[in-house]
């Protein structure tokens, strides 16, 4: 039978006599629906230079009895790749160089393989971060040679620290070795501030310098400011 259900009679007859027997035929059975595989996280997949642990989640549409799904990575960075139910579990390694790309091929049974791409964004280096010791400078109204020590969180290799600073009353400005030196001139107005800049690579960092006022009096709070704008009635 090629079609749908379908049933007939046969009659048999003898002499006067006569029955009936009913056939009954069954449709062609209907063929298994293939099996599939079905994504159902993003594809492709995104990680920052960082990396980290990703998820890949899958229905599988018709299953098979005993047909198992499959997971393998075809780069070293993509590691821990783990089949669970429904989901697919693994690892990225941090990123040290430029972009790069990987894929996770998913197999089973007889079923062409389906990819999951992985994209990694590229290394960037985080941004340095300097710390000073003091954190800023009171100098007293007499000045002289002063020293303040630093450390660089984040180094870059090869770059250099360089300082300077426009105020004339610190002179003779040197950074070697994590310590910057320089001489504070002796202060015979009111109280005032410099910053110098250190210039690291392509960033810049500022410490400020206060100087008190000979007159200094213990008993006031001095504060240094500097005005940008100013207008007169």
């Amino acid at each position: 039978n090629e079609g749908e259900d379908r049933e007939t009679k046969i009659t048999i007859t003898y002499a006067e006599a006569s029955m009936e027997v009913t056939i009954k035929q069954a449709k062609k059975a209907e063929e298994p629906a293939a099996p599939a595989i079905v994504i159902t996280s993003d594809n492709p997949m995104e990680f920052d230079m960082n990396g980290g642990i990703g998820t890949i989640t899958y229905t599988i549409e018709n299953p098979v009895q005993g047909v198992d799904l499959a997971a393998k990575a075809n780069v070293d960075w993509i590691s821990q790749v783990t089949v669970q139910s429904e989901k697919i579990i693994f690892q990225v390694a941090a990123n040290t160089g430029a972009a790069r790309e990987g894929k996770i091929t998913l197999t089973y049974g007889m079923l062409e393989p389906v990819e999951v791409i992985v994209k990694q964004a590229e290394y960037v280096a985080p941004a340095p971060v300097f710390t000073f010791t003091p954190e800023s400078l009171e100098v007293n109204f007499e000045g002289g040679a002063q020293s303040v020590t630093y450390t660089i969180e984040n180094a870059i290799e090869g770059a250099e620290v360089t300082a300077s600073c426009e105020a004339a009353w610190v002179s003779n400005l040197a950074v070697a070795n994590g310590t910057m030196t320089f001489d504070v001139a002796a202060n015979e107005e009111s109280l005032r501030q410099a910053i110098i800049v250190l210039t690291y690579g392509d960033y810049t960092f500022e410490y400020a310098v206060k100087q008190l006022p000979a007159n200094y009096d213990p008993g006031l709070s001095y504060l240094a400011f500097t005005v940008v704008e100013s207008w007169a009635d």
